[in-house]
């Protein structure tokens, strides 16, 4: 526990200290701390147990010795025990406690790197990772399982361990020219107990590699020309990808439809929609369910109507011959009709302003009176031939021109709405998209370059005998099946017969065994700090990234331990303390009363810590009324179940143990005075 302080008071008699039994109980607690410690000293002088002590300064042996330099914070050596053998100026880290876990645990700020002298052995972990690089074979081997060497998304660390059966790789796996990867070799029938999702085997049955996905073994060879397809698509996977963005390459049948569906997509096209007894009927904009014509009692309705008005039984309508028809001059056009005479009146409209003859030459320009309001001509009443002499045609807003017999469409103009409309030279270097194939030209006769393609070859070789050397032959075969041969051993490791099942059967003396330890050559650099014999720097184990550093084992420091403190000065109110820059803080000049706001404080369920604030008091004490964890505010439990009180130009240390039980902090805060008047 912290020491306990009795609070005298600020002054003699005044009442506001520690009464008796509570000044009377922290001295008890104190003694009875004290006494526990003397004790262990005792007991470990004597025999009965094992004293644990910082020493500061060198230590020499009984011959004297230099073991440890306390000038120059290094451990001379030579250095022999249960822990360290130190064997030819070699190094070896070994636990030799079976019992409990004993963990070897190297820290250094940057670079962990174990080197050989030679610069091309080495073993370096640093944050971009851990790099295993030597000259010769590298074996990683651990008791009777296989190594796993990744990142831990729990613990935010790069790993390497046994907890696993497998290797796991996570990020890239190089494997440089001069190593390969080497899939083990089984029967089609020996392979069944590997079910493993994701392993590779070597089938010697079948003779090709195989992987188990998806719950069976497949064929990790090419089965179509689809598998060819690259990244590029240069070989498509089948003609959907010979489409262009202009979809000048249709796909399939349901793209040759437009909007109104004058093609359909396929046959249920035409089976869909539509109620029952409709018909289907096909008109200019495509095919349609519609309905029989049933008669509903509208004129409309009627199929086959009179012709006449005698045929309507219509009598008091006015006759054809009574009919007649007047042109009055012109002026506004119009056409108007008397039904007490028969008479239409034409009034023609007056187009002297344009047409200076009847007979149909025009000497100025056709001009209408109003935009956009007449049409030249209509669907059922065309011209006949368009002659224009001059060089360009306005369509909206686009200009159509002519020099000589050639015309010139505006830019992005298309055909039917699709087609863009592009200017091409007629040289086939323009061309774009070219085949290249003979078979993408639409060639059928060409060559298909087999031999037994070839005509008029010749049967026998004349003359029977020949002095020819066969170096001077040209166009020689490059392959066995050039040659003819069939029964040529075809290079694959799973066509031999015979393999060994056992390292020593290849042969192999320098390979990895069961049971063997790890053993580097050089230092173990993290960060540019090495961990070596003769070191003296600072070493700093720091994880990739946000993760912790975790150490399941005992932690013993020798020489004792030291921590980073931030200072804040003129707090007061809500104080935000960044508990990932340390758990110490240093408050000078507070302003008033602090609500401690713990931020980035990363405590794990069913784990605790202590974080210690002081605070530099002025005239005016202040203390820390309240806790919150990342803004939650949070109960405290003081010592002795009352608030403290802050010490006036005085120095006052507030502590506070944190507990994360389940996901609730249990807060236990206690203050210690030091000064003050």
């Amino acid at each position: 526990m912290a020491k306990q302080i009795v609070n005298l008071g600020t002054s003699a008699n005044k009442g506001d200290g520690d009464p008796l039994r509570t000044a009377f109980d922290k001295v008890n607690d104190n003694f009875d701390e004290l006494y526990l410690d003397l004790k262990q000293v005792k007991s470990a002088q004597t025999g009965g147990g094992t004293l644990i002590v910082d020493t500061i300064g060198s230590v020499h042996a009984t011959d004297s010795t230099l073991l440890v330099d306390g000038n120059n914070g290094k451990i001379t050596g030579p250095l022999a025990s249960t822990t360290w053998d130190v064997v030819d100026q070699n190094i070896d880290i070994t636990t030799t406690n079976t019992g409990v876990n004993a963990n070897i645990t190297l820290q250094a700020q940057g670079l962990v790197t174990l080197q050989e002298s030679a610069a091309e052995d080495y073993v370096q972990v640093s944050s971009n990772g851990v790099v295993l690089y030597s000259n010769s074979d590298i074996a990683l081997r651990t008791q009777g399982q296989d190594i796993h060497i990744g990142y831990d998304t729990q613990s935010g660390n790069v790993e390497m361990g046994h907890n696993s059966s497998f290797v796991n790789i996570n990020g890239t796996l190089n494997v440089n020219a001069f190593g390969k990867l080497i899939p083990p070799s089984y029967t089609s029938a020996g392979r069944a107990g590997f079910t493993t999702e994701g392993f590779m085997v070597v089938n010697t049955t079948l003779g090709h590699l195989e992987a188990y996905v998806n719950g069976a073994f497949r064929k990790m060879t090419l089965t179509d020309v689809g598998e060819l397809t690259d990244t590029g698509g240069v070989i498509p996977a089948d003609l959907s990808d010979l489409t262009d963005t202009t979809s000048l390459i249709k796909t399939d049948v349901s793209q040759l439809t437009d909007n109104a569906n004058a093609i359909p997509a396929s046959i249920g096209d035409l089976l869909a929609g539509g109620n029952l007894s409709d018909v289907l009927t096909r008109s200019a904009t495509g095919y349609a369910w519609t309905a029989p014509a049933y008669f509903g009692g509208d004129f409309d309705d009627l199929g086959i109507t009179p012709t006449t008005l005698a045929g309507y039984g219509i009598t008091d309508a006015v006759a054809l011959t009574g009919l007649s028809v007047t042109t009055a001059s012109a002026g506004s056009a119009a056409l108007s009709y008397n039904d007490s005479t028969g008479a239409f009146t034409f009034t023609p409209p007056d187009l002297s302003s344009y047409l200076t003859s009847v007979a149909g030459t025009v000497t100025a320009s056709l001009v209408p009176d109003t935009n956009e309001a007449y049409d030249l001509g209509s669907n059922a009443l065309k011209f006949k031939d368009l002659y224009l002499s001059g060089s360009s045609i306005t369509l909206g807003g686009a200009t159509i021109t002519a020099t000589g017999a050639t015309v010139t469409l505006p830019a992005n103009s298309t055909i039917g709405g699709t087609d863009t409309i592009s200017t091409f030279d007629s040289a086939f270097s323009s061309l774009t998209g070219k085949p290249t194939t003979i078979a993408g030209y639409g060639i059928t006769d060409a060559f298909d370059g087999n031999y037994g393609s070839l005509s008029g070859t010749p049967s026998t070789f004349a003359p029977a005998s020949h002095t020819q050397a066969f170096s001077t032959i040209t166009s020689t075969p490059t392959t066995i099946a050039g040659y003819g041969i069939t029964d040529a051993f075809d290079g694959a490791f799973g066509s031999l017969s015979g393999t060994p099942t056992t390292l020593a059967g290849y042969g192999i003396t320098d390979a990895l065994t069961s049971g063997g330890n790890i053993t580097l050559g050089g230092d173990l650099d993290v960060g540019g700090n090495s961990i070596v014999s003769a070191s003296n720097g600072p070493i700093n184990i720091a994880p990739n990234g946000t993760g912790d550093i975790v150490m399941s084992g005992q932690v013993k420091f020798d020489e004792g331990s030291a921590e980073k403190f931030t200072t804040t000065n003129g707090a007061t109110g809500v104080t935000a303390l960044d508990c990932s820059t340390g758990h110490v803080h240093y408050l000078t000049a507070p302003a008033g009363d602090i609500t401690a706001n713990f931020t980035n404080l990363d405590l794990t369920a069913e784990y605790g810590t202590n974080v210690t604030i002081i605070i530099d008091q002025g005239n005016t004490q202040y203390e820390v009324t309240a806790v919150q964890i990342g803004g939650a505010a949070q109960t405290i439990v003081w010592q002795g179940n009352s608030a403290p009180t802050g010490t006036a130009n005085g120095v006052d240390s507030f502590s506070f143990t944190i507990l994360n039980d389940g996901g609730t902090y249990v807060v236990l805060g206690q203050m210690v005075a030091f000064g003050g008047v």
